[in-house]
């Protein structure tokens, strides 16, 4: 599922936007994985996951790829012959084509963060969102090995995080699901898990691990030693996951201390994504949350920088987990687990029979933002809906001049008609907590509906935060 023409960006020829990128910027091979809907000739569409490799020669030439494919949960489809061709434009716009003897010609826009991310939609009759990631060379036929921290979500199914050590191939581990709205099938404590992750041949490899109540299958990506993509196997099933090492020592509270930017997206009655948030949570260290704040879009129905309320505490376990309870300003307790990756980064999911909601959350790198903040041009990816209705990708660039004026380069995909509606000018403000509004002239619905939550000067969670538009994505300092 990728892009059309080594002639362009999402507009075919760049935003004007800054940059040194070419084609030589994609050189190597990468690792990629997508998640969206399908259209079918009858009118329907068929969710569907996705993960594979291609190999970019850094001039304008796919040699070669591998695409693994799942539609409507039905079985894994493998295609080895891929070839095709892409374009880089000198702002990180661009686009590759992959043809494929199996799905024919398939179209993607793209954005480079940098020569080593890429994010990336369809521009085919799709809705498709992603990344693409280069793969280290060293790695590529080596079984990964050590203490892994990782996240799985199974679509409108589950949610799962953990840690595992991997030991000559062999898994064992811990993991908390919530699954037909029951955490850990009500055992009270982490379920064990047990594997085998198989040799990665040219960067990919298959594995599995049973948890006491059923087994997953998955295929791997390596993209170094630290990281692993996953795409789950199991017929039924559409997931999409990944693994970090996990580095540090959790013998104490200290071990999740500051505040942390995070985004996570939640399944319910109401829709596959219908619950999208950002925010900031804050932990002192000694097992209390002090404060934060979050936006959320809940079955179209937006939450403005509702409170996370002082009061709530955590525990920190040994294996990495730590279990946070708090209340918010909306009148809502919620408990959230989360999985160290280490002290400035952990995966988490949400303990509410009501939904499947997992996300990601960053330590901030500043104890104060202000609008010099966002100083820089930021390649970025979102995806979602409105309305229940037009589905919607957006992949492209957004600039900030440190002072609160704000541009904005787009290729969109909505309900798989593709364009560009050209460089859109705004405004943005920033707030000490890293929380940041912004206000798109020719894409905003509402003043400051664009809702960012900053990692650093260099990342951020971003939420299209009015009625209706459960949109979330991310961004990454070019």
């Amino acid at each position: 599922m990728f892009a059309a023409g080594c002639g362009g960006g999402p507009s075919g020829s760049g935003g004007g936007g800054t940059g040194m990128f070419s084609n030589s910027s994609l050189n190597g091979q990468y690792a990629y994985r997508l998640t969206g809907l399908l259209y079918n000739s009858n009118g329907s569409t068929s969710s569907y996951a996705e993960g594979g490799t291609f190999t970019a020669d850094g001039n304008g030439h796919i040699t070669a790829g591998v695409d693994d494919l799942v539609v409507g949960g039905s079985a894994l489809a493998t295609f080895t012959s891929v070839t095709g061709s892409y374009g880089v434009n000198s702002d990180g716009t661009g686009s590759i084509t992959l043809n494929n003897v199996n799905l024919g010609t398939v179209t993607l826009a793209i954005t480079l963060a940098s020569s080593s991310k890429l994010y990336i939609i369809e521009q085919d009759p799709a809705n498709t969102f992603g990344v693409a990631e280069l793969q280290s060379s060293s790695t590529l036929t080596s079984t990964p090995t050590g203490n892994f921290t990782f996240r799985i979500h199974d679509q409108g199914v589950a949610s799962r995080a953990g840690a595992f050590t991997v030991n000559a191939g062999t898994i064992a581990g811990s993991e908390d699901l919530l699954a037909g709205g029951n955490l850990d099938n009500g055992t009270g404590q982490p379920l064990a898990i047990t594997g085998t992750l198989l040799a990665p041949t040219g960067g990919r490899g298959t594995g599995s691990f049973n948890d006491g109540l059923s087994t997953v299958q998955f295929i791997y990506y390596v993209v170094d030693a630290n990281n692993i993509r996953i795409l789950r196997t199991d017929s039924g099933l559409v997931s999409l996951g990944r693994a970090e090492t996990q580095s540090g020592s959790f013998t104490s509270n200290a071990a999740f201390k500051g505040s942390y930017a995070f985004g996570s997206r939640a399944d319910d009655s109401f829709s596959i994504n219908g619950q999208n948030t950002v925010g900031v949570i804050t932990a002192d260290g000694n097992g209390n949350i002090t404060g934060g704040s979050y936006d959320a879009v809940i079955d179209g129905t937006p939450v403005s920088n509702a409170a996370i309320s002082s009061g709530g505490t955590y525990v920190v376990g040994q294996d990495g987990s730590v279990v946070v309870n708090f209340t918010t300003s909306t009148g809502a307790s919620i408990q959230q687990i989360f999985w160290l990756v280490s002290s400035s980064r952990a995966f988490f999911l949400t303990n509410d029979s009501t939904k499947y909601e997992d996300g990601i959350a960053d330590l901030q790198q500043s104890s104060s933002f202000s609008n010099s903040s966002i100083n820089g041009q930021y390649a970025f990816v979102m995806d979602g809906f409105v309305n229940q209705v037009a589905n919607l990708d957006r992949v492209g660039w957004i600039s900030g001049d440190g002072g609160g004026n704000m541009n904005w380069y787009e290729g969109v995909n909505s309900s798989g008609t593709y364009n560009v509606p050209g460089t859109l000018t705004g405004t943005y403000s920033v707030a000490s907590n890293g929380r940041a509004t912004a206000t798109i002239n020719g894409l905003s619905q509402g003043s400051n509906d664009l809702v960012f939550y900053l990692v650093s000067g260099s990342q951020a969670y971003i939420l299209q935060d009015f009625t209706g538009y459960e949109i979330i994505g991310a961004t990454d300092l070019q």
